[in-house]
């Protein structure tokens, strides 16, 4: 499938002596205009009342787990080089264990235990990894803005337009992550957030989410 993309592709992106490899535009990651996102709707009242009436059907607590779950996909796509001397503590020993003096690194929790639980669930079995949700749980979070995303999204079946999906879904409305991003992707939604800092039009917003949307419908599955 085409998927369109002017501006995005893998990039490379050097920060604090550390390079990261990430989906995003020359101008900015995928991952950080989510997270950019996510600060702003929970700073400025203007943001949450402009987007909750642009998107409707979600409250302001939806909205904003939601961005922070495609958030913390997005990370975990993310493979970074860390220099050794940059790493707190590192003893001798260890540093002798790598060979450079760049290691490499990256997230991977959320999106196999995803997986894993949407097959399962294709195929009719019973997967759940109590200790390993926990795990998530913890991790997740640590990491956002929102006090808890899990409190609004789970694992769940959706059906719209005859067709029954099974992925991340709200616990209190049938729209799943998929359906979220693809109206955020729309006019309306990118001109309320977009900003100069995201690239030099409007288009470098609006394929940055559409990229979070491809990657959320690949961790759905058609049931």
């Amino acid at each position: 499938m085409e998927l369109g993309f002017r501006h995005i592709s893998i990039k490379r992106y050097t920060e604090d002596n550390n390079t990261r490899y990430m989906p995003g535009t020359s101008v900015m990651s995928v991952e950080d205009i989510l997270s950019d996102i996510s600060y702003r709707f929970e700073s400025f009242s203007s943001i949450r009342k402009k987007l909750c009436a642009a998107l409707g059907g979600y409250t302001e607590a939806e909205i904003c787990a939601f961005i922070d779950v495609a958030f913390a996909l997005m990370y975990e796509l993310e493979i970074f080089y860390v220099r050794l001397d940059s790493i707190f503590g590192i003893t001798d020993e260890q540093r002798a264990m790598f060979d450079g003096e760049e290691i490499i690194q990256y997230n991977s929790i959320f999106i196999p235990y995803i997986l894993s639980e949407v097959q399962s669930h294709k195929k009719g079995t019973i997967f759940k990894d109590q200790k390993a949700f926990s795990d998530i749980y913890e991790y997740l979070f640590s990491m956002f803005y929102s006090d808890d995303p899990l409190e609004q999204v789970t694992l769940g079946e959706r059906t719209a337009n005859g067709e029954t999906v099974y992925g991340l879904k709200l616990k209190e409305n049938e729209a799943t992550l998929a359906d979220f991003l693809k109206e955020l992707c729309s006019e309306k939604a990118v001109a309320i957030l977009y900003r100069k800092k995201y690239g030099k039009d409007k288009t470098y917003l609006a394929e940055s989410l559409k990229c979070a949307y491809y990657i959320a419908v690949g961790l759905e599955a058609s049931i």
